[in-house]
């Protein structure tokens, strides 16, 4: 298990707040005092600054934000800061695979931050390729509830293990749309091993999967950060996604 939660400001500084800005610049270009753009994250009891620096930049009020933790007690702590909702209780790859999944009534969002450390990860096989299939599952969300532009973060960490590249194709074209194809991915070795293709795939994976749903990338930027006394990096892509 990593803890990167010391790093967290530096992705909220450096990549996170600036597209966040140009996205509610280009979304709600009338709006001057607050964009009141509603948030979506993932997001701990220990560190939830994004929602603050967000509010700062007069993005969102909290009202409209929407969190979702782990666990019982963290979610008890978060209900504490007056966040509009906060769901929560298992991890998010888990619920979001479900038939019921207590996101339904609250989306679209304007923004979505699956900062999947969080949920402070343990490292293993599977679990990026679980990561992305929960992804497309709340892209699909954002469709059915005929959402149109939004923001989209994925926030994971780099380790030393495979990534199965066939699995997660396999997963995604099973989750059939009318009209679209399946991820046409295919420059890529099987399994991925180094970090530079697993960053590049888990790039194009989103865009495709974006696509499949009708909406288009404008702007896209990505951030890694060594993390401390180990071998693995965090890795942050953040996109925003038009109609």
């Amino acid at each position: 298990m990593v803890n990167v939660d010391a790093l967290k400001d530096r992705l909220i500084t450096e990549l996170w707040l600036p597209i966040a800005i140009e996205a509610g610049t280009g979304f709600y270009p009338k709006l001057k005092k607050n964009k009141k753009m509603r948030l979506f994250s993932l997001t701990n009891d220990r560190n939830f600054n994004e929602i603050a620096k967000f509010e700062e930049s007069k993005l969102t009020l909290r009202e409209d934000v929407a969190v979702w933790a782990k666990d019982s007690m963290k979610r008890i702590r978060l209900e504490t800061e007056s966040i509009g909702i906060v769901l929560g209780g298992s991890l998010y790859e888990q619920s979001i695979l479900g038939n019921n999944c207590p996101l339904q009534e609250h989306f679209p969002m304007d923004i979505i931050n699956l900062d999947f450390t969080s949920q402070d990860p343990d490292l293993g096989n599977g679990r990026i390729e679980k990561e992305l299939e929960s992804l497309e599952k709340t892209v699909n969300l954002q469709n059915q509830k005929q959402g149109k532009n939004f923001l989209l973060m994925y926030t994971t960490i780099i380790d030393s293990n495979n990534l199965n590249k066939d699995g997660v194709i396999h997963t995604s074209d099973s989750i059939r749309v009318n009209g679209r194809d399946g991820l046409n991915i295919n420059n890529f070795s099987q399994p991925l091993i180094d970090e530079n293709s697993k960053k590049s795939f888990i790039e194009e994976v989103i865009k495709e999967i974006c696509q499949k749903y009708g909406y288009r990338n404008s702007t896209s930027n990505n951030q890694v950060i060594d993390i401390p006394s180990c071998n693995e990096k965090l890795y942050s892509i953040a996109g925003i996604y038009v109609r």
